[in-house]
Formats: C-alpha cells, structure tokens, sequence
C-alpha cells in the first residue's frame, strides 16, 4: 500500500505502508521541495515504482528508497 502527500514543511514525499502494523515501510527519496501539483503514482509488478514530478517520470527499485533513474516527460507532466 502506497500514500503520497505533503508534508507540514511543504516537502513531497510517497510512503510505502507495512499494511499489517500500520506503520511507514520505507519513505522514497527524490522528490522537490514543493511539487508542481499533484503527484501521479504506479507500480510495476510489485518490483518498480514510477511517479511524476518536476516534469520528468521518476523510477525507484522498490527494494531501495534512493531514485533509480529519471526520463524526461518533455513538459507532459507539472
């Protein structure tokens, strides 16, 4: 299970969630400071996760919370 939001400091963020505790299981790194706008999430086979952000498509192995790699959306994307 997959949340993203804000934080009180304006800092973007999407969190993994441990669903059988209730608690944050890992916290992906990569985001700006304040997104554009909305933050737009998937996943791929339970391996990699995919979000846009800063006009650029942002991947994360989902075993690691450093960013992976980053595509150009060519402004497709806030």
């Amino acid at each position: 299970l997959f949340s993203c939001g804000t934080s009180k400091e304006g800092e973007s963020y999407i969190v993994e969630w441990n669903e059988s505790e209730g608690a944050v299981k890992r916290t992906y790194q990569g985001f700006r400071k304040r997104s554009l706008g909305v933050v737009q999430f998937d996943t791929t086979r339970n391996r990699f996760l995919a979000a846009g952000d800063e006009y650029l498509i942002k991947f994360w192995d989902m075993d690691n919370v450093n960013l992976l790699t980053t595509t150009d959306a060519e402004a497709g994307l806030p």
